[in-house]
C-alpha cells in the first residue's frame, strides 16, 4: 500500500499500515438456527478490527422475522436486531457493525446468534473483512 507521508512528494513512499482482508467465514450458516454456529477463522493473526460483514444468500428465503447478531462470546459485533430478511437470490446483506468494534480490540472468533431464526429454510455464507491488529 503506498501512502505519502506528511510534506512528502514521492508516492512511493510506504507506510507499515495494514491492508483489509477476509478475517472469518461461516458457509452454509442455517438461518433456522437459533444455536450458536461458529465461523472459521482464516486470516493467521491473534488479534482483529473488523470492518466489514456481508452475507449472502445461498438456498431458500429468509423470512419476515430473521434477526441476529454476530458475538464473540463477550462483545457484540454485530447487534441482535440485525435484520437478514432480504437475503435473496443475487442480494448481499451488509451488517451494521457495533460501536463496540471502534473502541475494542477483539481475539476470540465470533458466531452467529439468530435471536428470531427464519421461519422459512435458508442457507448463507457469512464474511467477516477487516485488519489484522496481531
Amino acid at each position: 500500500m503506498s501512502i505519502k507521508s506528511a510534506g512528502s512528494t514521492s508516492s512511493s513512499t510506504t507506510s507499515n499500515v495494514q491492508q483489509q482482508q477476509l478475517l472469518f467465514k461461516l458457509a452454509g450458516a442455517n438461518l433456522q438456527s437459533g444455536s450458536a454456529q461458529p465461523f472459521t477463522k482464516v486470516y493467521a493473526g491473534s488479534a482483529y478490527f473488523p470492518t466489514l460483514i456481508v452475507a449472502r444468500q445461498r438456498t431458500g428465503a429468509a423470512s419476515v422475522s430473521c434477526l441476529g447478531g454476530i458475538s464473540d462470546g463477550t462483545n457484540a459485533v454485530v447487534a441482535a436486531t440485525q435484520a437478514w430478511t432480504t437475503l435473496a437470490s443475487g442480494v448481499i446483506v451488509s451488517a451494521v457493525l457495533a460501536a463496540l468494534v471502534n473502541t475494542t480490540l477483539l481475539s476470540v472468533t465470533p458466531s452467529l446468534m439468530l435471536a428470531t431464526p427464519s421461519t422459512g429454510a435458508c442457507t448463507a455464507d457469512f464474511y467477516i473483512f477487516g485488519i489484522d491488529l496481531s
